[in-house]
């Protein structure tokens, strides 16, 4: 993370989703970003460079995130096309082109007619489902974040960051503690490994791309089975600001 007037942010690494109604994998690389607006007070964020998503369908969904233009003042612009792997990129079945956070369209590149245009603005959100805040533990985001979610409902920046940072502070506050005593913060839901994912590494190969593993802090998966059985609390007395 730097600042030259923008904050800019570059991430490594890519996460693989399973969708059991499908019975398929995507490959999804981090996306790097930038928040801009400093000069103006009014920030905002904005996706840069070209990816892949990688199905195991065999399908690729490539994206170019242009940021906005300096004449047209249009932020968060993207393209996007859909092909199969064994036809090439020039064979796309769908391409979509727009702003990611208004409006895009998206065109049957077969048929050459526009089969959707999408409003951000007019989409319902999905439902969030979780416990009842009054039941969640004090690591849970609910009540870890509470603080902070309604400072930011109410437009206050200096109880924002206030907040953010007890919680970042505490957290740095815990390594330290872990480091002096020797002890290795064990986390509940996750388990990381440093072998190469044979899933992961079949849907980058299957596309071209390139995996740089020493880069990255190994592979973490859900730990179903902890995710199944967990009890409350999860760490006994301790919360995320201590």
């Amino acid at each position: 993370m730097t600042f030259n007037g923008n904050l800019n942010i570059k991430q490594r690494g890519q996460s693989v989703l399973h969708i059991d109604e499908y019975d398929e994998t995507y490959l999804i690389p981090l996306v790097d970003a930038k928040v801009k607006g400093f000069l103006a007070g009014h920030l905002y964020p904005e996706l840069y460079g070209k990816y892949k998503i990688v199905a195991s369908s065999g399908y690729v969904s490539e994206m170019n995130f242009q940021g906005s233009g300096f004449f047209t003042g249009q932020t968060n612009q993207f393209s996007a096309s859909v092909y199969h792997i064994d036809k090439g990129s020039e064979s796309s079945v769908y391409t979509l082109q727009g702003q990611w956070c208004e409006k895009y369209q998206i065109h049957d590149s077969i048929k050459e007619v526009i089969i959707e245009e999408c409003d951000i603005n007019s989409a319902k959100p999905a439902a969030l489902v979780s416990s009842p805040e009054e039941e969640q533990d004090s690591w849970e985001t609910g009540r870890a974040w509470k603080k902070v979610r309604e400072a930011l409902e109410k437009g206050e920046m200096h109880t924002t960051v206030r907040e953010k940072t007890r919680i970042e502070n505490g957290q740095r506050a815990m390594r330290k503690r872990e480091a002096s005593d020797g002890v290795e913060w064990k986390p509940l839901f996750f388990y990381k490994t440093h072998d190469q994912n044979p899933i992961l590494q079949a849907l980058a190969n299957s596309a071209s791309e390139t995996l740089v593993h020493e880069k990255t802090d190994g592979v973490w998966t859900v730990d179903k089975k902890m995710a199944s059985n967990f009890r409350r609390p999860f760490h006994d007395s301790l919360t995320p600001a201590e």
